[in-house]
């Protein structure tokens, strides 16, 4: 299991964008004519705003919960959810999923609780199809929240806070449908997905922005997918302040740049906000860990 990055220095948090000198610039060929209208183009458009952008691809994921909680005789998304914010995060990223699994005598947690549920579900395959459906999503809308990035927003922390925490979300919810597969303790891994698309749901369903308990709870969420899949978190975020929960998703954030855009640190701190050495420090990280595992 591959280790996230947990902070950048001080000095590397601005990462600020350097324009070449004139004598540096160059004219481009007729080749690089077209793509570089269209590059104008997209330099000169506005930035679609995160929640926007997390809004339509949450449709679908509150869709099929939608679904599944009529079936099952749970609440909506939207009330789940609060109901859900309404604890500690411990709570919330270790025990909501067994918590609720009693409370509403759904059995999602026992080695045949899945295909129990499923009889009363549109789907033969209840926790493929939402494990599926979560990673086609999150998948797709990371990706559209750091495209946003090209257009220059004022604030990049949102978009990345966003990513962040849906990259989090897939891996956590693929890991529960290995976890289930092999009768091992799902709950945690279900738990913090839970604890992931409450907060998201909130951010869609709510007249406020990416505030605080946002990233938060990215920062949660990562620690909690490493310590249920196995892995060694770096930190404890217990006792962190805001500022360093801001400073360690606008980090992790960054990394997700750099392997989406797959362009050189440098580009991608301009686009993050982030210095390019804490980029390459935090690769750094991520490679060794990844080579000791």
């Amino acid at each position: 299991m591959s280790e996230e990055p947990d902070d950048e220095p001080a000095a590397n948090v601005d990462g600020d964008r350097t324009e070449p000198a004139d004598g540096d610039r160059t004219e481009p060929t007729d080749g690089d004519a077209g793509e570089n209208s269209v590059t104008a183009r997209l330099e000169t458009q506005d930035a679609t705003p995160a929640e926007d952008v997390l809004a339509a691809g949450l449709s679908p994921l509150l869709s099929l919960g939608s679904q599944a909680a009529g079936a099952l005789g749970l609440p909506e998304p939207t009330v789940l959810a609060d109901d859900v914010l309404s604890h500690p995060p411990e709570e919330r990223f270790r025990t909501s999923a067994s918590r609720y699994a009693d409370r509403f005598d759904v059995p999602l947690l026992a080695p045949d609780g899945l295909s129990d549920a499923g009889e009363d579900l549109p789907v033969d395959d209840p926790l493929g199809t939402a494990v599926e459906t979560v990673v086609r999503n999150a998948g797709r809308w990371q990706g559209q929240l750091l495209a946003q990035l090209v257009y220059e927003p004022d604030d990049p922390e949102p978009y990345l806070a966003l990513a962040v925490l849906l990259e989090r979300l897939e891996r956590a919810a693929v890991g529960a449908k290995a976890a289930h597969e092999t009768d091992a303790d799902t709950a945690h891994l279900l738990s913090t997905s839970l604890a992931v698309l409450a907060r998201l749901v909130s951010l869609v369903e709510s007249d406020g922005g990416v505030d605080d308990d946002t990233y938060r709870d990215a920062v949660l969420a990562s620690y909690h997918v490493e310590l249920a899949t196995g892995g060694e978190p770096r930190f404890d975020p217990d006792g962190r302040t805001d500022a360093e929960c801001h400073r360690i998703v606008r980090l992790q954030g960054a990394l997700l740049a750099f392997d989406t855009f797959d362009r050189p640190a440098d580009e991608v701190a301009a686009l993050t906000g982030v210095g390019p050495e804490a980029i390459l420090a935090a690769i750094g990280r991520r490679d060794t860990a990844d080579s000791s595992a």
